[in-house]
């Protein structure tokens, strides 16, 4: 009776369902073997130094582990420690990656799915393209604005505060942004080149076309702050030198209080504290002139 009953065990499921389970388990193991000997290490110096070749900011990876979810097998690196271009040090709490679901795969433009939770530094998801044609397009959701990497795109250009929007843009065979930028920035401070001072802010609120013809279409920049409000629209046509981007662009200011004075003085724009004015921009992006 015994042997009768090991018998019909061993014949209660078809010999190609078994198979299938024994390769089903050989794959599993192999698997799950293979994400615990990776040699992670040496991955986060790779994910480091290639992060540095795209925006300029250098991150130092504590400790980089597997992990599983909904997006299936992904990475999480923790206290990640970065170093901006200026010199700056923040410590991020954490970064989450795993493959994007993209066509870039087949095409040689591999992409990461980021989802990076700074605590006070804000959150930004998306996804981060590592091929030649190298980009970012995801949101930002209250960034810390010494986070990004803006002095790569306008060189002399440093903002504090944070910032919230939806960014689409990819690096083209120049190295040159291409895509869309809208954003709102919150309670901070932006100096730039041809600026005697740096302005404080409420609110920058910000929408870009990047690319053809033009380095930059601006089809909205408005600045309101406790002693100026500003808007801009125009375009930032394209130089061999950076810093030589030259400018076409109208401005309407209204110096809110008459601590601003000065410092239009010193622009060579005439005006009087509560009244608009209105001018028009040109020169270049490091030495713009108003008149």
């Amino acid at each position: 009776g015994r042997a009768a009953s090991t018998q019909n065990d061993s014949g209660r499921f078809p010999w190609h369902v078994r198979w299938l389970g024994i390769v089903a388990l050989g794959l599993t193991l192999t698997l799950l073997f293979s994400v615990w000997l990776f040699p992670y290490p040496r991955l986060a110096r790779t994910l480091s130094d290639r992060s540095e070749a795209l925006v300029g900011i250098q991150f130092r990876i504590n400790e980089l582990r597997p992990t599983l979810g909904l997006g299936g097998i992904g990475l999480e690196a923790t206290q990640v420690r970065a170093t901006m271009p200026r010199g700056e040090t923040l410590l991020i709490p954490r970064i989450g990656l795993r493959p994007a679901f993209t066509l870039g795969w087949l095409t040689g433009n591999p992409a990461l799915a980021v989802d990076l939770e700074g605590g006070g530094l804000g959150r930004l998801a998306g996804d981060v393209s590592l091929g030649a044609a190298g980009g970012f397009a995801g949101s930002l959701e209250r960034v810390a604005l010494p986070l990004l990497p803006l002095e790569q795109a306008v060189a002399g250009l440093h903002m504090e505060g944070h910032v919230s929007g939806k960014v689409d843009v990819i690096l083209n065979a120049d190295g040159e942004p291409e895509g869309h930028l809208d954003f709102e920035a919150v309670e901070g401070s932006i100096d730039a080149p041809g600026m005697p001072m740096a302005l404080p802010f409420k609110t920058l609120t910000g929408k870009f076309e990047l690319g053809g013809e033009q380095y930059a279409i601006v089809e909205k920049l408005e600045f309101t702050g406790p002693i100026l409000y500003a808007k801009a629209v125009g375009n930032v046509g394209r130089a061999k030198q950076a810093g030589r981007e030259p400018l076409d662009m109208e401005l309407k200011l209204r110096p809110i209080s008459n601590s601003m004075l000065p410092a239009l003085r010193e622009l060579g724009i005439r005006a009087k504290a509560g009244q608009p004015t209105t001018l028009q921009i040109t020169g270049t992006l490091s030495r713009p002139t108003f008149r």
